[in-house]
């Protein structure tokens, strides 16, 4: 997962010589290229709490760049360069970060514009205002901690500078994070059957249903959840792309995956990324894989008429019961 904003340290190369502090720096891409350093400031982001009681409960949430993150650069100005890749030499995931990258001509004085976003994407294109993106419908999760959000996420961030010193960037997620937190109902409660607290979850499916007992997903372009994309880096925009969308992401759970409690602090954590969309009066709702079947969880959004909201984190309580066991 990421933060929100990135410092940009700039060393300009001379034509004949290099200049470089890392050990590995390869010496043939020396000429007229520069290093840039962008270090991460921790900084927070939304969490909107879509629970009955507290629709509009919001705090806190602290978000980190994982280790091996990649931007994608833009400059424009007396020299121009386009999508550059520039990788996180952090070995683990931190709220301070480095990233390494190459400009064949690096910036000197004069007014330079610095487009930049996450995740890179090498076949993205180098028109700034229709750039191309897919959101994943297969996520994966590894652990508990969301590190896989990052390869999902679509961040971007504009600034303007007239020396060649650095800048700072903020940027703004422009895509939604799911939180299932994921308990058990106990044996013996309300007319519980199974023995729940022994179950582990290989993946959640989720998708917008029409009413509240249907597991049938509504396949309506303005129902997707993932697919390709075009973004706008100068005006921090995205368009979803009507011929091809999925209405369905399914989040497989590889690693962590034991559901061990039964309330909400001792809850296992599944992160899903999905585009922000206007659900409106329909429901979101999940179908969650175990060993001991699958279980169907669905709900409201209740907050912002039913939008779900770029930037933000929505956590929602999903609780597996005999009753909600549909397969």
């Amino acid at each position: 997962m990421k933060t929100k904003y990135m410092l940009f340290t700039l060393t300009a190369s001379m034509l004949t010589c290099c200049i470089s502090d890392r050990d590995d720096y390869i010496s043939g891409r020396c000429l007229r290229e520069s290093v840039i350093t962008a270090s991460q400031e921790r900084t927070r982001a939304y969490v909107r709490d879509v629970g009955a009681t507290a629709t509009n409960n919001i705090s806190d949430y602290t978000i980190v760049w994982d280790a091996g993150d990649q931007i994608g650069v833009f400059l424009s100005g007396p020299t121009k360069a386009n999508n550059v890749l520039f990788t996180s030499e952090s070995g683990t995931a931190a709220e301070i970060a480095s990233f390494i990258g190459y400009f064949s001509s690096p910036p000197n004085t004069g007014t330079y514009t610095y487009y930049a976003y996450s995740p890179y994407t090498a076949n993205a294109g180098t028109d700034i205002t229709a750039l191309q993106g897919q959101l994943s419908s297969q996520q994966t999760q590894h652990d508990n901690k969301g590190t896989h959000i990052g390869d999902n996420l679509l961040e971007m961030a504009v600034a303007y500078d007239t020396t060649n010193e650095g800048t700072r960037m903020t940027f703004t997620n422009q895509f939604t994070i799911l939180n299932f937190k994921v308990k058990y109902r106990e044996l013996g409660i309300n007319g519980e059957s199974l023995n729940l607290s022994n179950a582990s979850i290989s993946s959640i499916k989720v998708y917008i249903a029409s009413d509240e007992s249907s597991t049938t997903p509504l396949t309506d372009f303005s129902y997707s959840l993932a697919g390709g994309y075009t973004f706008d880096l100068e005006h921090r925009t995205v368009q979803m792309d009507s011929s091809n969308y999925q209405t369905e992401v399914t989040c497989s759970v590889t690693g962590d995956n034991i559901i061990t409690g039964a309330t909400d602090d001792t809850a296992l954590d599944v992160w899903v990324v999905v585009y922000p969309i206007d659900i409106g009066e329909n429901f979101l709702a999940a179908d969650i894989t175990t060993n001991l079947g699958t279980f169907h969880t669905i709900r409201r959004i209740s907050s912002n008429g039913g939008k779900l909201m770029p930037n933000s984190v929505y956590v929602l309580p999903a609780t597996i019961r005999s009753s909600s066991l549909v397969d």
